[in-house]
Formats: structure tokens, C-alpha cells, sequence
């Protein structure tokens, strides 16, 4: 135990959902725009600083557009990178910590393309993007030059300190070898990578992890004629990883949660040794980003007097946060998607990006709400492949927990698997859902920062050599100690008392200075 505090406080926080417009050009070697099926995004907060009041958040998107090429109807996949920045006024606080701790964050809920000419198209994303200032530091409970004649009820509680980690990874990478009985691949057209954590544990001083991409592609089969009818195969594929962050100030009485965010992703083909192209080339970027809390007690000094001479205490409120739970759940959700006037008959694959807004409490329940972006992919009644994508608000409950105003909740959502079905005119979208996280609880401390004792005014004693004291109901002795500004020690001794409870005495003899 000690009695240095660590505060960690949200002196700003603040969250934009932002639309940006923009032209995205083919490169020279696609082919031109038929008709655009799907539309996929990724992005992410590449920096962050803060400057004369603002908070500049560099965000980085990698888009994925599949379209209908007019050169024979092919069905293609092109990436186009694109990056911005958004500004956030904290001019409106004072900071008092020289290096305070900046963190920000961006998701992509949502990203539609539509053809803008044979060769261009107009992309439209919606994100969401959020930035924090928090300044941490160590406050020092008790100091007092004259401690000897000070009399101190030292007092213990539980305090979380709070470390988050990031650092960008190494890629997930995999070759995956085609199975004998499947065509040859003659250009890969449709591709999705989704990161999930499985496990979280502190060991040996680090913060290691396991977890799996699922990987999803569809792929134009090599035909013997150029002319004929396109075959297309779906391929899916569970591909488990794992990692490790070191840091000096992890160790076993840790405990950690937290998320991958996908940065980009890459797909291509290449040749067996046999000469045929049977092998999907998957390398998928991420970043690690984790809270890692650690419990541990603290000694403070919430009250005291000195009792031969005039003292004046100073005292500071310091505000907390301390760890009061770990949410690990998962979910199913149900929601229902327009189809916004496409005809579908046929749901070929479903993909879904959820970005958790906030909390709130209702019957007993945590519940999580936010967005969610939905393309559903699939064949219209002509039989020609269509998309439908969709931004739906969800809510999802968490757990049975009673309400409480004090209570903030980090939590983090991964979209595990969905599908999709038709039905009246509708799409049918289920999708499981898991939540990790933790809940903070608001905490303050009153604690003595220091004590001036003033030796030159003594303060008056009683004439007599003893007082008897007949005790209140539930009164301590301690409030019996300050009351005649006596040490507690000497009233233990006096009174024959072990404990600081007055137990069943019906009087207490306090002995008088002289």
C-alpha cells in the first residue's frame, strides 16, 4: 500500500458523425464502370495532436468498390485509399498538465458509391469520429513537516489505475492453397477480412492475445473459352492469429480488454508449384488498442487534530475512477433492412459494421446503442447481381445492472457472423454480436495535503485531572478523542479499549492535559 493517488480525468470529449463526398478514379488497367453492386469501407485515426485549442485528427479510409465491368460483364474489385482530416475546438478548457494523454478514434458506418461516367464514381462515406484530452498524474495523499504532533485517522481504498496500449501490428498474413476439385482462379472479384479477439490474458509481463480473421472472397473461375458464361466460386475461410504487447508497467494483477481495428486489408493470386493459379494471397493490417487496469490500495488521511496546539488542516478532493466490472456477453440481434425499391430474389452474402454511440439504462438493463452500416449482396428478379446497403440504429442489451448516474462504461463491439433472408419485401438481418468492456465507477477522496501547526497558541486545556464522558449512541472514539483534542491512543489506554468502538461502556473517562 501507499499514498500516491493515481488520477486520471476527462478534462474534454467530444464525438462528430461527418459526411464526406468525394471522386474516386479506376486506375488504367480496370475496365470501365457498368454498374456498381457493393461498396465497403474501412478507416481509422491515423494521429491526433492538439494546437492552439484544436484537436486535429488525421483519418485514414481504405474503400472497396465491386462493379460490373462493360467488357463482357466481369464482376471486379478496385481499393481506393483516401485520408482527411477533422478538427475538433477544445479551445474552451484550461489545461494545468504540461503533456496531457490525447486519444481519438474513427469507424466508418457507412460508404455507397454510384457511377459518375464509364470510368469514375461518386463515393459518399458516413463516419463516426470521436477525441478525448485526459490528464493522469500522482497526487501525494499526506505531507506534513510536523507530523509527530499531528493526530491522523488514516483511512485505505481500493483505486483502478488506467493504461491504455496501442501500437500498430504486423500484418495477418495466409496463403490459402485451393483444394484440388476447385477451378482455377482467374481474377478474385469480391473480398471481405473481419478481425475478431478471443482471448485476452496477462502473462510474464505482457499483454498477449489470440483471435481469428474471417475471410470471405469470390472468385471468377478460368474458363476454356473467353466468351462463355462466367463462373463465380465463394470461398470462406477461419484463420487464427495471435500477438503480444510488452510494457514495463504490466504485471500479473492486471486485467486488460479491448479491440482490433482492421487498417487495410490486401488480396491477391498466385501460382502453385504445379503452374496453376490456386493460391489467395490474404494480408490484413490492424491496430491493437487496449485498457489494461490495475487495483491496488491506497492510505489516506480524511480527518485529525493536534491536540497541544492550534492546527489548521488543508484538504484536497480528488476524483477517480475505480473498476466496479468486466462485461464479456454476447448477443444476437434482429433488424429489419429496406430494400429502398430493389427488387431482390436472391441474398448472396450479408456484411455489417456496428460503431457503439453510447449507454443507457432501462428496466434494469445496460443497454448499447449505436449504428450500424448493412450491404446485403445478392440477385435482383433478372437474375443480375445488386446490393442493398443500409444504415440502421440499433440497441443492444448487455446486462442486468441497476442504474446508476456514477457509472461509465468502456465498451467494445465485434461483429462475430450475420445473414440475411427475404422476407415480405424486407431483408431479415441477424447478426451475433460481442460486447467486452469495463464499468468505472465515479469515486472522490477528501484527503489531508498538509497540516500547519501554529506553536505559539497553544490551545486551552480543562482544569480538572479527569472529564467522565457518557457516550451517544453509535459515537466513536475517535469523535470522543477530537471532541476534548486528545490522542486516541491515550483514551484507548485509559479506558482499557482495544478497538476505536466505544462497545457497551456506559461512561468514558477522558484524562485532561495539565
Amino acid at each position: 500500500m501507499n499514498n500516491l493517488l493515481p488520477v486520471c480525468s476527462a478534462v474534454f470529449s467530444d464525438k462528430a458523425e461527418i459526411t464526406k463526398v468525394y471522386d474516386a478514379f479506376l486506375p488504367e488497367y480496370c475496365t470501365g464502370i457498368q454498374k456498381i453492386i457493393k461498396t465497403k469501407a474501412d478507416a481509422y485515426a491515423k494521429s491526433a495532436s492538439l494546437s492552439d485549442g484544436l484537436i486535429t485528427v488525421t483519418i485514414k479510409t481504405n474503400i472497396y468498390m465491386t462493379y460490373i465491368s462493360d467488357n463482357k460483364g466481369y464482376i471486379k474489385t478496385v481499393s481506393f485509399p483516401y485520408e482527411f482530416e477533422h478538427t475538433f475546438d477544445a479551445s474552451r478548457i484550461s489545461l494545468t498538465d504540461s503533456s496531457p494523454v490525447l486519444e481519438a478514434k474513427a469507424n466508418c458506418i457507412s460508404a455507397v458509391a454510384k457511377p459518375k461516367g464509364a470510368r469514375s464514381a461518386e463515393i459518399k462515406l458516413i463516419l463516426s469520429i470521436g477525441a478525448g484530452i485526459y490528464e493522469c498524474y500522482e497526487a501525494e495523499l499526506f505531507s506534513s513537516e510536523s507530523s509527530a504532533d499531528v493526530e491522523l485517522k488514516m483511512c485505505t481504498t481500493p483505486v483502478t489505475s488506467r493504461l491504455m496500449l496501442a501500437e500498430k501490428k504486423e500484418p495477418v498474413q495466409e496463403d490459402i492453397v485451393l483444394d484440388a476439385s476447385m477451378p482455377e482462379i482467374a481474377e478474385i472479384t469480391d473480398y471481405s477480412c473481419n478481425l475478431l479477439t478471443s482471448n485476452i490474458k496477462i502473462q510474464d509481463g505482457s499483454l498477449k492475445y489470440d483471435g481469428k480473421m474471417i475471410f470471405k472472397c469470390t472468385y471468377r473461375a478460368e474458363g476454356e473459352q473467353a466468351d462463355e458464361i462466367a463462373q463465380y466460386i465463394q470461398l470462406s475461410k477461419e484463420i487464427p492469429f495471435e500477438g503480444e504487447i510488452t510494457n514495463e508497467l504490466i504485471n500479473s494483477e492486471c486485467f486488460a480488454s479491448g479491440e482490433l481495428i482492421q487498417t487495410e486489408y490486401d488480396v491477391s493470386s498466385s501460382f502453385d508449384p504445379y503452374g496453376e493459379s490456386r493460391i489467395i494471397n490474404v494480408s490484413a493490417g490492424y491496430e491493437a488498442v487496449f485498457d489494461v487496469f490495475q487495483e491496488k490500495e491506497v492510505v489516506y488521511a480524511d480527518d485529525g487534530y493536534c491536540y497541544a496546539y492550534r492546527c489548521e488542516f488543508m484538504k484536497n478532493a480528488y476524483n477517480y475512477e475505480e473498476l466496479c466490472g468486466k462485461i464479456n456477453t454476447s448477443k444476437q440481434i434482429m433488424e429489419k433492412v429496406s430494400l429502398n425499391g430493389t427488387a431482390l430474389s436472391d441474398i448472396k452474402d450479408t456484411d455489417m459494421s456496428l460503431v457503439i454511440s453510447g449507454t443507457e439504462y432501462s428496466d434494469n438493463m445496460l443497454y448499447a446503442y449505436g449504428k450500424a452500416g448493412v450491404t446485403v449482396t445478392g440477385l435482383d428478379d433478372k437474375g443480375e447481381a445488386c446490393c442493398v446497403q443500409s444504415t440502421v440504429n440499433v440497441k443492444i442489451p448487455v446486462s442486468e445492472m441497476s442504474a446508476n448516474a456514477d457509472k461509465k462504461h468502456l465498451l467494445y463491439a465485434q461483429v462475430e457472423d450475420c445473414s440475411a433472408t427475404l422476407s415480405g419485401g424486407e431483408v431479415a438481418l441477424s447478426a451475433n454480436i460481442r460486447i467486452g468492456g469495463t464499468t468505472l465507477c465515479k469515486k472522490n477522496i477528501n484527503a489531508i495535503s498538509n497540516a500547519e501547526i501554529m506553536y505559539d497558541f497553544p490551545k486551552p486545556i480543562c482544569r480538572n485531572e479527569y472529564i467522565i464522558y457518557y457516550p451517544e449512541k453509535n459515537e466513536k472514539l475517535w469523535d470522543i478523542a477530537k471532541k476534548y483534542e486528545i490522542s486516541l491512543n491515550v483514551l484507548k489506554d485509559t479506558n482499557d479499549i482495544k478497538s476505536e468502538t466505544v462497545s457497551d461502556k456506559k461512561t468514558i473517562i477522558v484524562p485532561c492535559r495539565i
